[in-house]
Formats: C-alpha cells, sequence, structure tokens
C-alpha cells in the first residue's frame, strides 16, 4: 500500500500540546482565583499602631464582587452614596481609602480624593441603609470595626458594610446589612502605588 502513511504521531502532538496548554491554563487560573476566605482576611489585618495613625492609602476590594469601594464621579460633596467600581491601576483617588486607627477596634475610613468619612446615612440602625460619605466627626455611624474575618462593621448598629444584592455590576450600591459572614460582606484592603 504505496503512498498511506500510518504514522500517527501528527495527530497525537496537537492533542497533547492542547491537553498541555488546558492544564497551564487551569493551574494559573486556579493560583489568581483561588484566594481562600482565610487568605481573604489575613489581607484585611492592618498593623497595630497608636490611636491615630493613618493606614493607606488602599483600595478596599470586595471578596465577592472584586470591585472597589468608590465614590461615584469622584465628588467632594456630602450625602453621595458609595458604590463598587471596576479597581483601577494605577489606582484614582476616589477609589483609595485612609483607614485611621482611633483604639478599642474603633476607625474611620475616608476617601482621599474628597477626605469624607463612610458613614451610615442618617445615623440609621436599620437593614438597607444606603452608605454615603460624609464630613467625618467621630460619630458612631461613621467609625467602623475592622473584624478578622474581612467584614467591616458599624460601630453604632453592629451591621455590616454590603454590597446591595450580591451585585458584581460597576455602581451597585454599599448599605448596612445585618453580618451574616456572606461574601458581599467581606472586603479585603491592596496597597496600589
Amino acid at each position: 500500500m504505496m503512498g498511506v502513511n500510518f504514522d500517527h504521531r501528527g495527530d497525537c502532538m496537537p492533542k497533547r500540546f492542547v491537553r498541555v496548554i488546558v492544564g497551564v491554563v487551569v493551574l494559573a487560573a486556579a493560583v489568581l482565583f483561588a484566594q481562600s476566605p482565610a487568605v481573604a482576611a489575613q489581607a484585611l489585618q492592618l498593623p497595630a499602631a497608636a490611636p491615630g495613625t493613618l493606614h493607606g492609602p488602599y483600595q478596599v476590594l470586595g471578596i465577592q464582587s472584586r470591585k472597589c469601594i468608590n465614590v461615584p464621579g469622584g465628588s467632594t460633596s456630602n450625602n453621595v452614596t458609595i458604590i463598587i467600581y471596576t479597581c483601577q491601576n494605577p489606582a484614582v483617588q476616589n477609589d483609595q481609602w485612609w483607614a485611621e486607627d482611633h483604639g478599642n477596634d474603633i476607625w474611620e475610613i475616608w476617601s482621599v480624593r474628597s477626605g469624607k468619612c463612610l458613614t451610615v446615612r442618617n445615623a440609621s440602625m436599620d437593614n438597607n441603609a444606603p452608605i454615603i460619605q460624609y464630613d467625618c466627626s467621630m460619630g458612631g455611624n461613621e467609625t467602623w470595626d475592622l473584624a478578622s474575618n474581612g467584614t467591616i462593621i458599624n460601630t453604632k448598629s453592629k451591621k455590616c458594610l454590603t454590597v446591595k444584592n450580591a451585585d458584581t455590576a460597576n455602581g451597585t450600591t454599599l448599605l448596612q446589612f445585618t453580618c451574616n459572614g456572606a461574601s458581599n460582606q467581606r472586603w479585603t484592603w491592596s496597597k496600589q502605588w
């Protein structure tokens, strides 16, 4: 049978190559996206320091959304509802935040751009109360406990900073809600230069 080639190595080589490439891609994805809750919570731990010490600036990223806490449009006005938005690299001022340690697990979190604090609107104690930026005054509605599990808990209401409806879309608003350990209530802190 002249002219017939029984050498199938040519057929096997592309399949083997594709399997290797797929394996490498799967491994790379696992390394990039397999951030366990324990690792995420560890990223939240800010160094112990004297009260009044500033930490940051940081981008504060939602564990579930992978988006940053953001002041829409870089506004410097009071009463602007805070959102999540795709993190910028290099970071822009409206998605950078300072964390100021006041001791006894009391923190103010304020925008690099506006100098205003993350605040529960009208000092509400209710679920679904919006998170806004407002002039910092050390009121209980604008101070937070940065818990070791990655939650950010308002010191007055004892409710968690939460992404509304666990949404991941740019522009989704932040609110306070009863802490339940859901991933839309957990945050990590990242320095971007």
